[in-house]
């Protein structure tokens, strides 16, 4: 009596474990899409919150107009030469921010904020401040990152941060925009 397997049972073998990768690639794929863009929504609010401690301590300094209608879905104000800017190096370098080193092509860098999704550095991308009423005693300061929804590469995810019913494209400067 031979000892082993035949090819027919090798096959069957082969074959299950084929169906098995089909269906669990997906899976692992959008699971890891997901944990990519929590990662990006996390960096997005730990910035916003530098920026905002930030904006506390030069409180008296800034010279922004106030800005009476806020609306909390919409990060990419169509005039946002009513805020005082910063970009997210320069929190980095007043220690408002603070980053492990990053991996970029091989290379590591220091003080860098890589986007999870795209890779690229967030370093030069620029947080808006200003007020969100005009009630000296009840104001509050509102950070957030220019044009914020560009930094996703998903047409779904980028819907979801402009808060758009209907679809959206990329207008012809790569900015998300709704339809």
């Amino acid at each position: 009596m031979k000892k082993g397997f035949t090819l027919v049972e090798l096959l069957a073998v082969i074959a299950i474990l084929a169906i098995l990768a089909i269906i669990i690639t997906p899976t692992i794929i959008g699971v890891r899409n997901n944990v990519l863009k929590n990662t990006l929504d996390t960096k997005i609010k730990t910035i916003n919150e530098a920026a905002a401690d930030y904006a506390y301590t030069v409180m008296n300094t800034l010279k922004t107009p106030v800005v009476t209608a806020y609306d909390e879905k919409a990060h990419d104000y169509s005039d946002n030469s009513i805020c005082r800017k910063i970009k997210v190096g320069t929190l980095i370098e007043l220690n408002f921010l603070t980053v492990n080193s990053s991996h970029i092509n091989g290379e590591v860098k220091e003080n860098v904020i890589l986007n999870p999704v795209t890779q690229e550095s967030m370093n030069d991308l620029e947080v808006c401040m200003r007020f969100d009423n005009d009630n000296a005693m009840n104001r509050k300061i509102v950070t957030y990152i220019i044009n914020q929804c560009d930094l996703y590469n998903k047409k779904a995810d980028a819907k979801e941060c402009l808060g758009c019913s209907g679809s959206v494209k990329q207008n012809s400067n790569g900015h998300w925009v709704c339809e």
